[in-house]
C-alpha cells in the first residue's frame, strides 16, 4: 500500500456493501477487499485508486481460477450449481480466497 491509501480505503469501506470488523487500514488484504467491494458495486474510481482494482480484479480472476482447479481449499456446501453468476458469491469467494494467502 502507498502512503495515504488509508483515508481512501476508509472512504471506500464506509459505503461498501460489507463491511469488516477491526480492519487494518495498512493491510493490502483490506485495500484489496475494498477495491473489489467498488468493482462489484460499480463506484467509480479515479487515479492511483482505479489502476490498482484493475489490478486486483484481475489477480481475483486468477485466484477464482485456483478455486475451480484446488476446491479442497474451501470448506462449502458447492452453491455453484445453485447461483452460478451471483456477483456477491464470487465476491465473497475471491474474499475467502484473499485470506487464505
Amino acid at each position: 500500500m502507498c502512503a495515504g491509501d488509508e483515508d481512501s480505503v476508509r472512504k471506500l469501506l464506509l459505503h461498501a456493501p460489507l463491511s469488516l470488523e477491526a480492519p487494518k487500514w495498512t493491510s493490502p488484504h483490506t485495500k484489496a477487499n475494498a477495491l473489489l467491494q467498488a468493482h462489484f458495486s460499480r463506484t467509480p474510481l479515479a487515479g492511483d485508486l482505479a489502476a490498482d482494482q484493475r489490478s486486483v480484479v484481475q489477480q481475483a480472476v486468477r485466484l477464482l481460477q485456483a478455486r475451480f482447479q484446488l476446491p479442497f481449499l474451501l470448506p462449502s456446501v458447492d452453491t455453484l450449481h445453485c447461483a452460478r453468476h451471483t456477483p456477491l458469491l464470487v465476491f465473497y469467494q475471491v474474499l475467502l480466497l484473499i485470506r487464505l494467502i
